[in-house]
């Protein structure tokens, strides 16, 4: 839902906010190439290492990780399981529940009472409130 706003101050805070999201940028380019130039100079691949040194000037510590993610295969992992002995094949996968928010929505609307039942194991929790700045323009007289 779009409001217009005609509040004083409020296009120099869109102004201030187009500023610092481009500074943010610009820094997430810088670190990441001086990242890639640390990693570089340490000769790191994989795992996790802490590298202490430094010069007359001073000191450091650098800790380097590259974590290693792991995603399973629903359907291998039905067709071997049976292959395991029993008590493994409860402890070494876990189920993630994850509300199907759309099937969620839909039952709540067509059906509550069965809806509110589920309810009782959902929590909700609001998340960050973000702004997103876009079409900033000035007309020719504020220039």
């Amino acid at each position: 839902m779009a409001t217009t706003w005609t509040a004083p101050g409020l296009l120099d805070l869109a102004v201030k906010l187009d500023q610092a999201k481009r500074a943010e940028d610009a820094a997430h380019v810088a670190r990441v190439r001086i990242e890639e130039e640390i990693i570089a100079h340490l000769n790191f691949e994989d795992g996790r290492e802490t590298f202490t040194g430094g010069d007359e000037r001073g000191s450091c510590k650098i800790e380097v990780e590259r974590p290693l993610y792991h995603k399973v295969d629903a359907e291998v992992w039905e067709r071997v399981r049976k292959s395991l002995p029993a008590p493994l094949r409860k402890t070494l996968m876990r189920t993630k529940y994850e509300l199907a928010l759309k099937e969620a929505k839909r039952l709540a609307d067509e059906d509550n009472a069965t809806w509110l039942i589920a309810a009782e194991a959902v929590t909700s929790t609001p998340g960050k409130v973000s702004v997103k700045l876009s079409n900033l323009t000035f007309s020719e007289d504020a220039t």
